[in-house]
């Protein structure tokens, strides 16, 4: 019993093995696994900025988008002595009024008008008198500012009312110029074929501007 307990003893007062006295083998595989570890980051950032700097970039084109411009083979319509132009299909003709009075007490005068066959026409006035809101008399008669639209074209505020006679109604577009006003006057008349669009409308609307005179 007593070389038994002394054995004991021994056993329990030997000292614990440190990380020092780990097996050669250990230490050697786990140095083995850092080394790997930092020689697959130095390749795998080597490749990357191999990727990243020296290889050529591809570069990606979007298809380019046309956008049609379809007022391109219109016809124009210029007038030098009150300052303005603006264009219109070539299924229209213009005919000349030579400022023909059309209300003297009103001070409209056709300049002339753009007629198309079996369809709508388009009578340009100019008014003598600067454009007043609040005071706008159309060849039917006086507008109420309720019933007018507000528009700009070629960067001024204008104003647009409906109006006709006979059978026949279409938009006044009222452009302000200087003493004077532009009037465009789009009529379409029952039983007729080709109208005069809103969106035609608006299409030459959008060619007008002013000119210098």
């Amino acid at each position: 019993m007593p070389n038994e307990q002394s054995n004991l003893e021994q056993q329990f007062n030997q000292p614990l093995s440190s990380p020092n006295n780990l097996p050669q083998k250990s230490k050697f595989n786990l140095k083995y696994i850092l080394i790997v570890v930092i020689l697959a980051i130095i390749v795998g950032g080597g490749i990357l900025s191999y990727q990243y700097w020296w290889l050529p970039k591809h570069e990606i084109k979007l298809p380019e988008i046309t956008i049609k411009d379809e007022t391109t083979d219109w016809q124009t319509y210029r007038n030098e002595e009150y300052g303005f132009e603006f264009k219109y299909p070539k299924e229209f003709s213009f005919i000349d009024s030579g400022q023909r009075a059309v209300n003297n007490d009103l001070g409209y005068y056709e300049l002339g008008y753009l007629n198309q066959k079996d369809g709508g026409n388009l009578p340009i006035f100019i008014k003598l008198e600067q454009l007043n809101p609040n005071n706008i008399r159309g060849i039917y008669g006086k507008k109420d500012i309720n019933d007018l639209n507000i528009v700009t074209v070629d960067g001024s505020k204008s104003y647009v009312y409906t109006e006709g006679d006979a059978g026949c109604e279409g938009d006044s577009i009222n452009i302000p110029n200087g003493e004077n006003t532009i009037i465009l006057q789009f009529n379409n008349c029952e039983g007729q074929i080709n109208y005069i669009r809103e969106d035609l409308e608006n299409q030459i609307i959008s060619t007008f501007k002013f000119i210098p005179r």
